[in-house]
């Protein structure tokens, strides 16, 4: 095949050492093959063979974890500008923030932002002023959606979300996770 194929830089935790381990993995899109290379060593870690079912395209993007054979990599950036292009296009890419109000509601709210031709990535809940908020990325829509969407959601939920211009940098502070009604079960093997 004549395609370029797509080139990533991704990470993979090894549970053995605890390392950080940095390849490079190149997707066959046309074939629906891939291949890694460690970049530490400069070898070969997997030859070309047959990409995994559920590995496509969409699922290639910054941030995302990907399964490939067993192994959780997560990608961490694009390998060459041909790859950037292809993967992140001339797109708009957008902030999302949605109260906490509406958390129950997100399904409903990404689907709103998907009929608008963008997807999503990395949409976390954080901790911020005393309250909880999901922030997400959008990307992947052309030409001035912001305003579009913005009125779309303002219609659909009210003041409860908003669309920025680009992804709202929060810093991490530590886990939304609420233990105030969970019980723990140990079991034993016999």
């Amino acid at each position: 095949s004549d395609e370029a194929p797509l080139a990533l830089l991704c990470d993979w935790l090894d549970p053995q050492s605890q390392l950080t381990k940095r390849f490079l993995l190149w997707f066959h899109e046309s074939s629906r093959q891939v291949e890694m290379r460690d970049i530490v060593k400069n070898r070969v870690f997997l030859k070309k063979s047959p990409a995994p079912e559920a590995l496509h395209r969409d699922d290639l993007i910054l941030g995302a974890k990907i399964n490939v054979y067993g192994r959780m990599l997560s990608i961490v950036d694009f390998a060459d500008e041909t790859t950037r292009r292809k993967l992140q296009g001339d797109g708009e890419r957008l902030g999302l923030v949605v109260q906490e109000n509406l958390k129950r509601q997100i399904g409903a709210i990404v689907k709103v932002c998907e009929s608008f031709g963008l997807r999503i990535s990395k949409l976390r809940m954080v901790k911020e002023d005393g309250g909880q908020r999901i922030i997400g990325e959008l990307f992947g829509a052309r030409g001035g959606v912001q305003k579009d969407l913005e009125a779309a959601l303002l219609q659909g939920f009210g003041a409860g979300t908003a669309v920025l211009p680009e992804y709202p940098e929060i810093e991490d502070t530590g886990s939304t996770a609420s233990y105030d009604s969970t019980a723990c079960a140990v079991i034993l093997p016999h």
